[in-house]
C-alpha cells in the first residue's frame, strides 16, 4: 500500500506538516512552550551537554545553540 501523494515539492509537505502539527495541538515557537528569551543562556548551557547534540550533523556550540534559540523565539 502506497502513502498518500503530497502535492507542492517541499512547500506542499512543509504545510503539510505545519497542518498535522496544527490539529495535534503542537506549538510552533519555543515562546508557546513558555520558554523566554531571559533563559537562551541556560537552555543552551543545558543543551550541550545533552548527549543527542552529538548526533546532528551540525556540529553545535554554546553560541550556535543560543542563535537557534533565538530563532525558535
Amino acid at each position: 500500500m502506497r502513502p498518500p501523494t503530497i502535492e507542492g515539492g517541499f512547500e506542499g509537505f512543509t504545510a503539510f506538516v505545519q497542518s498535522l502539527n496544527d490539529q495535534l495541538g503542537i506549538p510552533r515557537t519555543l515562546s508557546e512552550l513558555g520558554a523566554t528569551p531571559e533563559r537562551i543562556d541556560e537552555l543552551a548551557e543545558m543543551a550541550i551537554q545533552d548527549p543527542s547534540c552529538g548526533g546532528n550533523p551540525v556540529e553545535l556550540s554554546v553560541e550556535n545553540l543560543k542563535e537557534l534559540y533565538r530563532r525558535c523565539m
